[in-house]
């Protein structure tokens, strides 16, 4: 299990005995703070910055797709479309 910042709540529960007969291990990154986020949200929104979009595969596709970003040709983000609910 990853995680990578704390941007909702500050405090997780879960089960400790779970997690260790799971044997699991659980690494965490800091990013910044709460505040933080907040001013770079507002910097996005006042300059109407956009993600580099390269392209998107559908789940189906998903090796090509770990294929493609292999390949390095990629310029901006590779997404995966779970496509609407069936």
């Amino acid at each position: 299990m990853v995680t990578f910042g704390s941007s909702t709540n500050d405090e997780v529960s879960f089960n400790l005995r779970k997690f260790f007969y799971g044997q699991y291990t659980l690494l965490g990154s800091t990013m910044g703070s709460r505040e933080e986020l907040h001013e770079l949200l507002d910097f996005i929104d006042k300059h109407q910055l956009k993600p580099l979009i390269d392209r998107g595969f559908p789940f189906e596709q998903i090796y090509k797709a770990f294929d493609y970003l292999e390949s390095q040709q990629q310029l901006g983000k590779v997404y995966i479309d779970f496509g609407k609910d069936k």
